[in-house]
């Protein structure tokens, strides 16, 4: 997940060519000259002046750029697929990634960074002032609404008493109501100071349900009242309109799962545009995963994934690689019990698998070509790494997935690309609480993409490693 904000420029991972393999132009915008690779007349730029300065942020952070000898770990000269990863070396490498971030993700300041603790260490997890994570989630970041805007705008309501008593001094008593029928509970895309919070709709949410968080657990509000997970899922989903675009469904993966885990699949939903099926959403996203990743099924037919550019087209468009709507379709798929949906889910799970071998290449030939953005594209590629891991591993904790010898291979040779990427970026991790005061994003993007992989690596170890 990236808590990258709107109007900022891509990041790397938007290209399929290194930048010394780009030509100049210059981009409405940027005061500088960008880099747009050849030949795709429309493929998306690198801004040099992002890219550069977040390789400056890491220069003053780590001192020095990515060695030679870690870039050579994460980026092999030849392009097989890395050797397989043993149980054991999977099972320390989880071990590795849990102590690294173990800190970064109690930060009662940080909503966005404490609901990726959540899916990688689960609803037990203790903030930094010995509060469950869980209720400092609900009770510092949510927000009461009366009003819903197009645009989200969130209004607070902390100072009003509802259906609460006062005692003979004036003083609330400590009984705890319920929010009343219609007041909405909903999370900010971010603070005043800017620090995301829910960038992509219901992701707070969504991370609460996933993680295992009973839907009748209540949480205590900032004003005292009290609500439950289940009326947070439903008042999310007034946020959410039923896709109709392809901007559409890039933002509905978190919520889909949201009510896809809480809800029968013939419910019928309050969406923003009314009362939906919830079965009619899933299926409408199930066609858009097909139409996202269709590109990419004759390069995977003819065997070549070198033929495979990352120009933001499709499925490339999505945050994190639009792993989040396949979680969501494979989910929905699992409760249909539909042979034919299934079919289908399943040929989506093989062009993810196959897209290992294509992205890998893509991020080892950029950083080869110019190993001084090593650092940020090292990120990128943890980013997919886990992501892959985590789809893969849920689909086949659902029963959607039965992955084949050679499948099981390909997953244990991403577990082992996974080591290669984290061991390059060591440097980065020993300097966590630098990296979050001079480069912010990419201190985002390591830690919430590691939660993922200590995710979706704990997982794998049990589905796709004999004991």
């Amino acid at each position: 997940m990236t808590a990258m904000r709107r109007g900022q420029h891509p990041e790397p991972q938007d290209l399929g060519r290194a930048p010394g393999m780009a030509s100049h132009h210059k981009h409405p915008g940027c005061r500088t000259l960008c880099y747009r690779p050849r030949p795709r007349k429309h493929a998306p730029h690198l801004c040099v002046r992002r890219v550069r300065a977040t390789r400056l942020a890491f220069a003053m952070v780590l001192g020095v750029a990515v060695s030679a000898k870690q870039s050579k770990a994460a980026n092999p000269t030849h392009q097989e697929i890395p050797r397989e990863a043993t149980r054991a070396e999977a099972e320390s490498l989880l071990r590795t990634l849990e102590n690294t971030v173990d800190a970064e993700v109690r930060d009662v300041h940080n909503a966005w960074i404490l609901a990726h603790g959540v899916v990688a260490f689960g609803p037990k997890l203790t903030a930094s002032d010995g509060r469950p994570v869980v209720d400092v989630i609900v009770h510092d970041f949510a927000m009461v609404s009366h009003d819903r805007s197009a645009n989200r705008k969130r209004s607070r309501n902390r100072g009003r008493s509802r259906g609460r008593s006062r005692n003979g001094n004036g003083n609330r008593d400590h009984a705890k109501t319920d929010v009343e029928a219609g007041v909405l509970i909903e999370f900010p895309r971010s603070t005043k100071e800017g620090i995301p919070i829910e960038p992509h709709r219901m992701l707070v949410t969504k991370a609460l349900v996933d993680a295992g968080v009973s839907p009748t657990r209540r949480f205590v509000l900032s004003t005292g009242d009290t609500v439950t997970l289940a009326k947070l899922v439903d008042d999310g989903a007034r946020s959410l309109a039923f896709p109709k675009t392809e901007e559409d469904f890039r933002g509905i993966g978190w919520g889909l799962l949201a009510l896809l885990m809480t809800h029968e699949l013939d419910a019928t939903i309050a969406l923003a545009d009314g009362g939906r099926s919830l079965r009619d959403l899933w299926l409408a996203s199930l066609a858009e995963l097909e139409r996202l990743q269709s590109f990419l099924v004759e390069p995977m037919r003819a065997q070549r994934p070198d033929l495979v550019e990352k120009r933001k087209q499709g499925i490339f468009a999505h945050t994190c690689g639009g792993t989040h709507l396949i979680q969501a379709v494979a989910y929905g798929t699992a409760q249909s019990r539909d042979p034919a949906a299934s079919r289908r889910l399943r040929e989506q799970l093989e062009i993810l698998l196959f897209r290992f071998d294509a992205e890998r290449r893509i991020y080892d030939r950029m950083i080869a070509a110019q190993p001084r953005y090593a650092a940020p594209l090292l990120i990128q590629k943890l980013k997919f790494s886990g992501h892959f891991l985590e789809t893969l591993a849920l689909a086949h904790s659902w029963g959607v997935f039965r992955p084949s010898p050679t499948e099981i291979r390909t997953i244990r040779a991403a577990v082992r690309d996974l080591a290669n990427t984290t061991e390059a970026l060591r440097s980065a991790y020993a300097n966590l609480p630098k990296l979050k005061k001079t480069a912010p994003q990419a201190y985002f993007d390591l830690v919430g993409d590691t939660c993922h992989a200590i995710r979706g690596l704990r997982l794998s170890v049990v589905a796709f490693f004999s004991p």
